[in-house]
């Protein structure tokens, strides 16, 4: 292909989820790895790299995806607890954050709007302004909450590391079984059943709050 490149010694291919196919044969693929990828884009896209990678794997091919796990994100946001300190950065990054905040003041409700609805979050300096949002977890069914904070977002070019989307094990199953995966397993870290994909160079992305789901065709 026009667009290998070369770094560190690995191979790689220029491609873009929402516009291109994957540019293999059918039926040619062992392996596909998709890591913390998918929050950041619309389900039409997701739904898309899933088909391709249906159709790029050999029989019995593993698709490995990871993500974070918006149902345990939720039932660690509903009440008081020390869980989200690894994410206080994320609230006074320059990046990220809005200069001043009172990392005190932040409720669990707000890391979890952050990390699900990027651009709704009112501490977040890209936010959509119009679009900021207030929850009340423990009041409202898990579904409706998260149908909520992602149905009207759409990925900026701008912005490509938000998050817009969100995925848990049954999202995950539903979108597999409906394109014909044989096999959907809810891993582990480190886990999969694909050997090649038990070694170091996986599973690298914030494990303390990913969801890993292996998919065989």
């Amino acid at each position: 292909f026009k667009n290998w490149t070369n770094k560190k010694d690995n191979l790689f291919v220029l491609y873009d989820i929402r516009k291109d196919k994957i540019p293999y044969d059918d039926n040619t693929i062992d392996n596909i790895y998709i890591s913390h990828v998918m929050e950041h884009l619309e389900d039409i896209y997701i739904s898309k790299v899933f088909k391709e990678s249906f159709r790029v794997l050999k029989k019995n091919g593993v698709l490995r995806i990871s993500v974070p796990d918006a149902k345990f994100l939720f039932n660690v946001s509903l009440f008081d607890n020390t869980y989200w300190t690894w994410r206080t950065y994320w609230f006074n990054d320059e990046n990220h954050g809005i200069e001043g905040v009172d990392l005190q003041s932040i409720k669990q409700e707000e890391y979890f709007i952050k990390e699900i609805a990027t651009p709704k979050s009112k501490y977040y300096k890209n936010r959509i302004k119009d679009k900021s949002i207030k929850l009340e977890l423990d009041k409202n069914k898990y579904t409706d909450i998260l149908e909520k904070l992602v149905s009207d977002l759409n990925f900026r070019d701008e912005f490509p590391g938000d998050h817009i989307n969100y995925w848990d094990f049954d999202k995950v199953f539903k979108l597999g079984n409906e394109i014909g995966f044989k096999h959907i397993v809810e891993s582990k870290y480190q886990g999969s059943i694909s050997e090649k994909m038990r070694t170091k160079e996986f599973d690298l992305k914030a494990p303390m709050m990913s969801l890993y789901v292996d998919l065989v065709k």
